[in-house]
């Protein structure tokens, strides 16, 4: 079959279109796909089938395959959107979020050069769990493993075919599934974070090489048409032969969807044989859409509302995740969540339309190369007012969305300028000399003023807190310390210092305009997160002075290495305080890592966590569970307390503002003084 026959499959633009649709529903968050995010391996696998058919069809038509014009071929393909994804999203960020810029730099750098999967695994950057705004070039993870196939596999298999033909190069593809799913069994250890299996090229491979040996055992039928003309009559088969691949198709189908449903990124399933599972689905969907027998169900692919969405799918997945990343509901606006979704959907929409039809269609049919050759000529390069319109029409648009999200963002309370602690902390956290029960609480000294750490002993060095950065101005979502944490709290009725207008009290029943000093015996360590360093100063007024290891945004398998550092150095002390779970899933290994680490220690003070995310309940039932059966855990229920009062948090709805941080205080005081 010569490469000029190979037309374009119109039901694999439909199953595009299911795959991209799973993975932006589940990127919205709305918890109707827990396992979206496996439409990407349907990506994988048409991906791997149809770069195969390709080659194949060069292969027979000249005995030959053409490495460089095939790169030409992806690269024209490829590139021009992803450049100006990644223009527009630089964009977009300086205009309304330029405390993005310096992350984005390298993050558009290795996407660039497509390692964003290795630059996150290298970066420890966990795909499934983050508090503050995500990497909004997070997504491209999936397109370097893809343009790292599209290197490596067409040198791979001339060699195959060179050597042995067909069968040389199945059995090539077949040991590169055994090698991928192998890796696969190894790395991922249950109970842990996934990430390093999802990310790999060398995990994620198995799918891209089961297409492509579809493509080699199975030739699909001539595919002449293309997108609008008529599709070839389908020859008279046997009735049985045309149910089996009917009920085949149908069966693959609901595998896939189902997939989506029951797939959860915390279980087992999907990195123990589920993606394989997927991977099988997929194919014999693929087989059945490009045989020449199968009617209803590639009749249901090729209806033109899923060929329009599979036709834009690789535009939607570019532009949808920085646009999600950039609008995140209750955050970076306060619109009501059915209308920030239709927001979402809408700037997806158009931006990947206006990628579709001004980047991608004209560079991919020569239109570059055509108006190069009018300006040189001096004959006007648009010679139809209708392209004039829509050139116009593109940047006019391209301008307001920019300007929609700059509002979008200088609305939101999140992004302020803030003079405050960032870094981590390791060392002492000690009251003011003075501190009593009406006092507010000690303020974190700058780095000026921190830079002692204590030893190992009961009696810290007065007012000592070691901060491995200076303190400084931002604009920081993604810390997320609110400006509220520099405010005196006005839960009393009073006005806040800044002059805003006074908030209500709290929490009914409980004074937080004092805190009540406990007395605790022996040394205590507190090791937590980003939340924990929001309360440390009030928590320092009711414990007294502590010794704090905490770092913004680690997981818990890092907080879980810091309790074995802890133990290692003779510093667990008589009570630790733990709050950790805020970003991200707790995993069984850590936790009875954790437990294992703590067994004797006297007093395990844990807070659950409340966190607008979905880990919140999951985490905070591991927590409830491991406390129910270690008799020196003591539960701090954080999340009941806090509980339908926004006004004990900064505006991200996680960390605790002033407010917030005397009941997070006072419930440990609570728990220590049982």
């Amino acid at each position: 079959m010569r490469r000029r026959e190979f037309g374009r499959l119109r039901g694999l633009d439909g199953l595009r279109a299911i795959a991209v649709a799973a993975v932006v529903v589940y990127h919205l968050g709305v918890g109707a796909l827990t396992g979206g995010w496996a439409g990407v391996e349907v990506f994988f696998v048409v991906s791997g089938y149809l770069i195969t058919a390709l080659l194949l069809a060069e292969w027979r038509a000249g005995g030959r395959i053409s490495l460089p014009r095939f790169w030409a071929r992806r690269a024209r393909r490829l590139l021009p959107a992803l450049f100006a994804t990644l223009l527009g999203t630089l964009a977009i960020a300086l205009v309304a979020f330029p405390d993005q810029l310096v992350r984005l730099r390298a993050d558009a750098a290795a996407a660039t050069v497509y390692i964003t999967n290795w630059y996150l695994i290298l970066g420890n950057q966990p795909y499934f769990a983050t508090v503050g705004r995500p990497s909004p070039l997070l997504h491209l993870w999936s397109l370097a493993i893809e343009e790292q196939f599209y290197l490596l596999w067409p040198i791979l298999l001339w060699g195959a075919l060179r050597l042995g033909g067909r069968r040389a190069a199945g059995i090539l593809a077949l040991l590169g599934i055994v090698a991928s799913v192998a890796a696969t069994v190894s790395l991922y250890v249950p109970g842990t974070d996934p990430s390093r299996v999802y990310y790999g090229t060398d995990t994620r491979a198995s799918g891209l090489l089961v297409g492509a040996l579809l493509a080699l055992v199975f030739v699909p039928r001539p595919a002449a048409e293309a997108i609008g003309s008529p599709a070839p009559p389908r020859p008279v088969v046997a009735v049985g032969r045309r149910l089996l691949v009917e009920l085949v198709a149908a069966l693959a189908l609901v595998a896939i969807v189902a997939s989506f449903i029951v797939f959860d990124e915390t279980g087992s399933l999907p990195f123990q044989g589920g993606l394989l599972a997927l991977d099988v689905a997929t194919v014999a969907l693929i087989a059945a859409v490009v045989s020449p027998v199968g009617r209803v169900v590639p009749g249901l692919l090729e209806l033109a509302p899923m060929r329009w969405l599979g036709t834009r799918s690789y535009s939607v997945y570019l532009w949808h995740w920085p646009i999600f990343a950039f609008t995140r509901p209750g955050i970076d606006n306060a619109l009501d969540l059915p209308v920030d979704i239709a927001l979402r959907l809408a700037l997806t929409v158009l931006l990947a339309e206006l990628s579709y039809r001004v980047v991608e269609t004209p560079i991919r049919s020569g239109a570059l190369g055509r108006w190069w050759a009018r300006w040189r000529s001096d004959v006007d390069p648009f010679p139809h007012r209708l392209v004039r319109i829509e050139l116009l029409a593109s940047a006019v648009a391209g301008v307001l969305v920019v300007g929609l999200l700059g509002n979008v963002a200088a609305a939101t309370p999140v992004v302020s300028t803030v003079e405050v602690p960032v870094a981590d902390v390791d060392g002492l956290v000690t009251p003011p000399p003075d501190a009593d029960a009406s006092q507010e609480p000690a303020a974190i000294p700058t780095a000026a003023a921190a830079g002692r750490t204590a030893g190992p002993t009961s009696t810290p060095e007065p007012t000592s807190l070691a901060v491995h950065a200076t303190a400084r101005p931002i604009v920081d979502p993604t810390a997320a310390l609110d400006r509220d944490l520099g405010k005196t709290a006005a839960t009393d009725g009073t006005a806040a210092t800044d002059g805003t207008a006074a908030r209500p009290s709290a929490t009914p029943g409980i004074a937080l305009t004092s805190l009540t000093r406990i007395s605790v015996k022996g040394p205590v360590l507190a090791v937590g997160e980003s939340v924990l360093i929001a309360a440390a100063p009030a928590l320092a007024t009711v414990i007294g002075s502590f010794r704090l290891d905490a770092k913004v945004g680690r997981q818990a398998s890092g907080d879980v290495d810091a309790l074995a550092a802890r133990a290692a150095a003779g510093q667990l002390g008589r009570v630790v305080i733990l709050d950790i779970g805020n970003n991200g899933y707790l995993y069984s290994h850590d936790v009875d890592r954790a437990m294992a680490i703590l067994a004797n220690v006297p007093i395990v003070v844990w807070v659950n966590v409340s966190v607008p995310r979905e880990w919140q309940d999951r985490n905070n039932t591991v927590i409830a569970s491991y406390a129910s059966v270690h008799p020196n855990v003591r539960l701090v229920d954080w999340h009941a307390a806090s509980a339908g009062h926004p006004e004990l948090f900064a505006a991200d709805m996680v960390h605790p503002n002033v407010a917030g941080s005397r009941l997070f205080a006072r419930l440990i005081g609570d728990a220590l003084a049982r």
